[in-house]
C-alpha cells in the first residue's frame, strides 16, 4: 500500500499556500497526481509533512482496517516519497500502529527503482495493491499479476481503468 493513503492532506496546507501564493485553491480541486504541475504546491505541501508530520490525521476507519488486515496478511508500505521524508515517513506510522503492522517500508529511491512500484509488486509477489497515483495503477495492470485497487483522491476521480477496483473508503477495501 502507498503510504499517502493512510493519512490525509490537511486543510491547513491549502491555508498557508493561499495566503502565501494570493490563490485560492482547496484539495479537490487537486486533479492531477503531481500537484497539477505547482511547484509551490509541491513544495508547501512536503514542507508541511516535514514540519507537522506527528499531528497528521489518518483516513477514518484506516487504523482499524490496517490492523485488522495485518493479523492474517503480510503488509508493505511502497512509496516514492523522496528520501528527505524516510524517517519521518517511518516514524510517523510507527507512532500510529503496533509493531510489525508492516513487514517492511519499501522506499524505491533506496531502490534505484525510481518509481516503478510494479517491478516490487512483482519482486515481493505481492497479491493486492492499493494505490491512488494514475500512473502506478496503470502500471500495476500492465506490468503484475496482482489485484489493483484505487484509493479515491480528486486526482482519480474520472479515472478509468480496466482490472482495477475503485473503492470509496477504508471499510469498504
Amino acid at each position: 500500500m502507498d503510504d499517502t493513503l493512510i493519512r490525509t492532506w490537511e486543510e491547513e496546507i491549502f491555508t498557508l499556500y493561499n495566503k502565501k501564493y494570493k490563490k485560492d485553491i482547496k484539495y479537490e480541486d487537486i486533479k492531477t497526481y503531481d500537484f497539477m504541475g505547482d511547484e509551490n504546491l509541491k513544495n508547501e505541501f512536503f514542507d508541511y509533512f516535514e514540519k507537522n508530520w506527528e499531528k497528521l490525521k489518518l483516513y477514518p476507519k484506516a487504523k482499524e482496517m490496517i490492523e485488522k488486515l495485518s493479523e492474517n496478511h503480510d503488509l508493505y508500505v511502497v512509496t516514492s516519497r523522496p528520501l528527505r521524508d524516510k524517517e519521518k515517513t517511518i516514524s510517523y506510522l510507527e507512532s500510529i500502529f503496533p509493531k510489525n503492522t508492516f513487514k517492511e517500508y519499501i522506499f524505491t529511491c533506496d531502490r534505484d527503482t525510481s518509481d516503478k512500484k510494479c517491478e516490487i509488486a512483482n519482486e515481493y509477489n505481492l497479491d493486492v495493491v492499493i494505490d491512488d497515483a494514475p500512473h502506478h495503477l496503470e502500471r500495476y495492470i500492465q506490468n503484475t499479476n496482482t489485484k489493483v485497487f484505487c484509493f479515491p483522491q480528486p486526482w482519480n476521480t474520472d479515472l478509468e481503468i480496466k482490472n482495477v477496483t475503485k473503492i470509496q473508503n477504508w471499510e469498504e477495501f
